[in-house]
């Protein structure tokens, strides 16, 4: 109440001398300023008079502005649409700070000397915001509350990507690019790293991680191993348990198996699977399952190894000076090692025949045998030597006599040579296998006898010695043998 009189007893005063300034209006123009500075100093000393000049309750005004020995406004106090606004300038002349409201709460803006807005603090609806700007007006980085905590996001203008620290992304950690895209994030024990669409992508969680490029994807198993896919299907395996380590190779149309441990093992199954080794200045070696190529070869072809329909096949030499083939019996063909001549021409071969006996053929150029030897039962062999007109033959009789033959080309005999225990014999064919001739050692002694046949088979003419060493002849007429005795007077006797 005393304020109140006394308010109201200065603003009478101030009518009163307003009025006398009125009507004393006509005075000089240069004693108007004077007396009205006169006047407010007696206002302001008469409030001063009339109130407690230590203490001001309130000073109220539209806007403050706090000026700096030139008139230039350093402070200014006024209001805008959200509310009251408080700025600061620079002895410049630059606005360089702003305290203000928005619809959510406070409101902070730092400009630089230039004008660019460089950092605020300002208040959203799930809490504050802290940011800053670089030099250009880009958003360097940015600190916010949210109901789900706080988050720091880092930005580059040069792509405008970012790093995400919070629930701003879809993890704890994240860096995003221009596209807004998720290149790396980190959540908990989950590392996810992307790449483009043909890029790398990497994502570990719970002891496991799994790199993605493409159509391909390894995973490292939290149990301990190694899978390795392609679209899906797998084609690397590796795993170690229970004192054993596994390596496996896959494909569609072959699988290809390795196992160390305890007994180490390599299983190739399927239609195609290969396995190479190598190392140093070693030839490579190929391990392969496929029935129309190699299951063992080194690069250079020294050594191929084949398996088709049970019969194993082994090659040795790459074929520039020949080779040799060792091929594997099965469905009833004998096993066989072959020498072969540049281009693949089988030169020899040794086997065995039917029966099982062993077998050794020799061929010409064309690759036709020209020569065989080979077993013809008990301590018997034969031996079998071809022309282009017929074959000469080395064998055994039955009772184990050796025996040399020569054949026509249609197989008749038509000249043979025989050891027998007492002596050789030799027998000469005719063109129809009838022998004309026959020589050898006579019954009755150590001389030799021989025998001339008609082309009936009957003997004609018989020449030998006796066994006191007695030549004799025989010849045959009109079909009565008339004996030519020697001077022993004994009747010759051939084989």
């Amino acid at each position: 109440m005393h304020h109140s009189k006394t308010r109201d007893s200065v603003e009478a005063r101030l009518d009163r001398l307003e009025i006398q300034l009125a009507a004393s209006a006509r005075r000089e123009r240069r004693y108007r300023y004077g007396l009205g500075g006169t006047i407010g100093c007696i206002g302001v000393l008469a409030l001063l008079a009339a109130t407690d000049i230590t203490r001001i309750d309130a000073i109220r005004t539209h806007r403050l502005e706090i000026l700096d020995a030139d008139g230039h406004v350093m402070l200014a106090a006024g209001t805008d649409a959200e509310g009251g606004r408080l700025d600061l300038w620079s002895a410049s002349g630059a606005n360089l700070m702003r305290l203000a409201s928005n619809e959510h709460g406070g409101d902070l803006a730092v400009w630089n000397a230039t004008g660019v807005n460089v950092a605020g603090a300002w208040a959203t609806p799930t809490g504050g915001s802290v940011a800053a700007w670089n030099d250009t007006g880009q958003r360097a980085a940015t600190m916010a509350a949210s109901e789900h905590g706080g988050s720091i996001t880092l930005e580059s203008d040069a792509d405008e990507s970012s790093v995400v620290l919070g629930p701003g992304a879809s993890a704890p950690l994240a860096i995003i690019d221009g596209t807004g895209s998720q290149r790396l994030t980190l959540s908990g024990e989950a590392l996810m790293l992307r790449g483009d669409a043909s890029g790398l992508r990497l994502h570990v969680a719970n002891g496991a991680g799994e790199l993605v490029s493409g159509s391909t994807t390894m995973r490292l198993l939290a149990e301990g191993g190694l899978d390795l896919q392609q679209s899906g299907q797998p084609i690397l395996q590796a795993a170690a348990a229970d004192g054993e380590t596994m390596l496996r190779l896959a494909a569609p149309e072959g699988r290809a198996t390795l196992r160390a441990g305890a007994d180490t093992s390599l299983d190739l199954s399927g239609v195609r699977a290969t396995f190479t080794l190598a190392g140093g200045d070693t030839e490579s070696v190929t391990l392969a399952s496929d029935p129309d190529a190699a299951i063992i070869r080194t690069s250079d072809h020294a050594i191929s190894l084949f398996a088709s329909h049970g019969a194993g096949r082994m090659v040795l030499g790459s074929g520039e000076g020949g080779q040799i083939r060792v091929t594997g019996g099965v469905d009833g063909l004998a096993a066989a090692v072959d020498v072969l001549a540049p281009g693949g021409t089988r030169m020899a071969t040794l086997s065995t025949t039917q029966s099982g006996l062993g077998l050794l053929a020799v061929s010409d150029a064309t690759g036709q045998p020209v020569a065989v030897l080979h077993g013809a039962g008990p301590h018997r062999g034969r031996l079998s030597v071809h022309g282009p007109s017929g074959t000469a033959v080395a064998d055994a009789a039955a009772d184990g006599t050796p025996e040399f033959a020569l054949m026509t080309r249609d197989g008749r005999t038509t000249a043979a040579l025989a050891a027998t225990a007492r002596g050789g014999a030799l027998n000469l064919m005719n063109a129809d296998g009838t022998p004309v001739v026959l020589a050898g050692i006579t019954s009755d002694g150590p001389g030799g006898a021989a025998a001339f046949q008609n082309g009936s088979g009957r003997t004609v003419v018989a020449v030998g010695s006796t066994k006191e060493n007695i030549g004799r002849v025989v010849v045959e007429d009109a079909g009565t043998v008339l004996p030519q005795r020697g001077s022993s007077g004994e009747q010759l006797s051939s084989r």
